[in-house]
């Protein structure tokens, strides 16, 4: 008698004890034919994992035994993976296979502060749309002088100083 591909291994056990109790083996009462039950057990077993675990246990009963088959039930009833899980790539999240990264528009966005946001949406960030008119000076310069900190604006002075000129407006990135 040996385990089919499809039975479970407590399957196979109580299966197993069936066929000693019709065989008129007293596997229950005597200390030697339950250590030759466990062998018979041990030796059709197919799970070569499971035959380890239960060589390096010492069972005292059958009830130690079906304590331990149930067990190992509860912990691969999930894994039955008939193939192994397929290897995702180690590619990032936002790189497609063969294919070039997807565009992302250069937009601002500006949190709402808690006195606008509801009480239902605590939990949740709300973003918006923001355009700035900019004023011809800058445009020019590419600077203003209020945004900017007090060493930068002397940064900036020097290098006009020096003949530096801001790029042309054709010549500016994102524009």
């Amino acid at each position: 008698m040996t385990q089919k591909k499809t039975e479970a291994p407590l399957e196979f056990f109580y299966r197993l004890n069936r066929v000693a109790d019709m065989a008129g083996i007293n596997f229950l009462k005597s200390f030697k034919q339950r250590e030759r039950h466990f062998k018979v057990f041990m030796e059709k077993l197919l799970d070569s994992s499971l035959r380890s675990t239960l060589q390096g246990q010492r069972l005292h009963s059958l009830e130690d035994l079906e304590f331990v088959l149930k067990q190992y039930e509860e912990m691969h009833r999930d894994d039955d993976y008939e193939t192994p899980p397929p290897r995702w790539e180690s590619r990032p999240d936002y790189m497609c296979a063969g294919k070039f990264p997807p565009k992302r528009p250069a937009k601002a966005y500006v949190a709402q502060n808690r006195a606008e946001s509801s009480s239902e949406d605590k939990n949740q960030v709300h973003f918006q749309e923001t355009t700035e008119e900019i004023q011809d000076q800058e445009v020019e310069t590419g600077l203003s002088e209020s945004q900017l900190p007090e060493e930068w604006s002397q940064v900036y002075r020097a290098m006009e100083n020096a003949g530096w000129k801001p790029p042309t407006r054709e010549f500016r990135p994102n524009d």
